[in-house]
């Protein structure tokens, strides 16, 4: 803010010393800017007036309110969005005696207080819009305390990238990203949600702890060198480290979006998610991995790999793997590929919790499917997602045998395959010969046959006692028998 500060006026009368500068912060397509020839301060502030206008084609400019005190509370306001500009300032510079730099976060809103003739660094992302290729900047002058807007509102070292800036003296700047895979494209209510918090630790050993959480319901899509559409959101935010201090992440994970009908939870898609941590050296050339791993939480121990100082650039990313799920269905027939009406039971188990040597499923595990077969001979396994299983018949229909061993099915992307002993087939279709109707149209159909036969007697049933005690009479009398001869001779 440009003034003088006078002590003796804030002796005696504080409101005379409260001088006030504004500015905004305005990002929007060229295009837009051409169509309405936006080259004067006039025109560039009657977009203001559009903010939140649903009716208007400035709807979608960004733009960021921010005020100037000397020697009294500044605020930044997201004016429209909210969440696709971050700017959380920095102190850079000295106060003067007696004066203290704090920050208060409150979602849309940052106040901050600060001196009349200090420094401050800003810096933060801004999300382009889809199909907006060509983006231009304004810093525009509001209202200030002299009523002149060529006074007041300094600018210095401006730059703009496309990629993380090195961080300020004093700073590291923290990178949290979110990657999405396997989709070709977002939901419109697609979002997620990451909650992190790092703790600061001065050269006197005293600490201060900080928590940072947002929605992720913006991405920008890309294909890689391979074909495939990625999808990323970025936050980035500055971390302020003391001359000999550090700091270090106590918590990093990805919760329930908190903004309603927003999800990560796609129908018909099996999701996985891991995450990884690197730090990327001061010039931006290279990065180091520190950790990895599997979940939508990343574990104390892995955080505490990472000690951040200052200059530092630190990198937490998760990622979201998609991959479709295949419905599934069970056709039970004889050899001769005929429909077996009468109901045989299924238990479905994925690979991992299934013993292939004793053809049982392990202690405690988890069905994926069970059930009976109809009439039809169709019993449906649901949407399996990619991977390896094991469907096990604990019950043959009626005048058959059950298989030998567990049948053995294996689900990719777009094709699901079966092993039944050493015969190896297919999943079939919607339109093939061996289809049968009433099915969903996209339904995967695999074939397990019976043999016709008797189940013999469990061991220790009533038909083993009784071959066993009449094999001993036998056997005895063939002793006696024997033994009576021998006595003969």
């Amino acid at each position: 803010a440009r003034g003088e500060y006078d002590y003796w006026k804030t002796w005696t009368d504080k409101t005379q010393n409260k001088e006030t500068d504004t500015m905004y912060v305005v990002a929007m397509s060229t295009e837009l800017t051409e169509k309405y020839d936006v080259t004067t301060q006039a025109k560039v502030l009657s977009i203001l007036e559009h903010v939140n206008n649903h009716d208007h084609e400035f709807y979608d400019v960004e733009i960021v309110k921010i005020t100037t005190t000397n020697g009294g509370s500044g605020t930044m306001e997201f004016m429209n969005s909210g969440y696709t500009m971050t700017i959380p300032p920095a102190y850079f510079g000295s106060l003067a005696d007696g004066q203290t730099a704090t920050v208060y976060d409150s979602g849309t809103r940052l106040t901050f207080t600060y001196g009349n003739t200090d420094w401050h660094y800003y810096t933060g992302n801004f999300s382009i819009p889809a199909n907006q290729y060509l983006t231009r900047f304004f810093f525009v002058a509001g209202n200030t305390a002299s009523g002149n807007p060529t006074m007041g509102n300094f600018l210095d070292g401006i730059k703009l990238s496309d990629s993380v800036p090195a961080p300020n003296y004093g700073q590291a700047t923290a990178v949290i990203q979110k990657t999405v895979t396997g989709l070709e494209s977002l939901p419109e209510n697609y979002a997620a949600r990451i909650e992190a918090a790092y703790e600061v630790k001065a050269f006197d050993g005293t600490t201060s702890s900080t928590d940072r959480s947002s929605d992720y319901d913006h991405y920008r899509t890309q294909i890689d060198e391979n074909g495939n559409a990625v999808s990323t959101a970025s936050w980035t935010f500055p971390i302020t480290i003391p001359t000999g201090g550090s700091a270090a992440f106590t918590s990093g994970q990805e919760v329930t979006p908190q903004t309603a009908g927003k999800t990560d939870q796609i129908s018909g898609y099996e999701q996985t998610t891991t995450w990884r941590i690197s730090k990327i050296d001061l010039n931006g050339q290279s990065e180091t991995a520190i950790a990895s791993g599997t979940g939508k939480e990343i574990p104390a121990a892995e955080l505490a790999k990472m000690t951040i100082s200052e200059r530092d650039i630190i990198h937490i990313e998760f990622i979201n793997s998609y991959k479709k799920k295949q419905p599934v269905s069970v056709w039970k027939t004889d050899m001769n590929s005929r429909t077996i009406t009468a109901g045989a039971v299924f238990e479905l188990y994925k690979v991992d919790e299934f013993d292939d040597n004793s053809n049982k499923p392990k202690s405690g595990a988890e069905k994926v499917a069970s059930g009976t077969t109809g009439k039809d001979g169709i019993l449906f396994l649901g949407e399996l997602g990619q991977g390896e299983y094991r469907l096990l018949e604990t019950k043959a229909p009626d005048g058959y045998i059950l298989p030998e061993a567990a049948i053995k099915i294996t689900v990719t992307d777009g094709k699901v395959t079966v092993m039944q002993g050493s015969s190896h087939s297919e999943a079939v279709t919607k339109g093939h010969d061996n289809w049968v109707e009433g099915q969903a149209d996209d339904t995967k159909q695999i074939q397990v046959w019976n043999n016709p036969g008797a189940v013999l007697p469990a061991t220790g049933g009533p038909g083993t006692r009784l071959f066993t005690i009449l094999g001993s009479i036998l056997l005895l009398g063939s002793g006696a028998l024997l033994w009576k001869r021998r006595r003969m001779i």
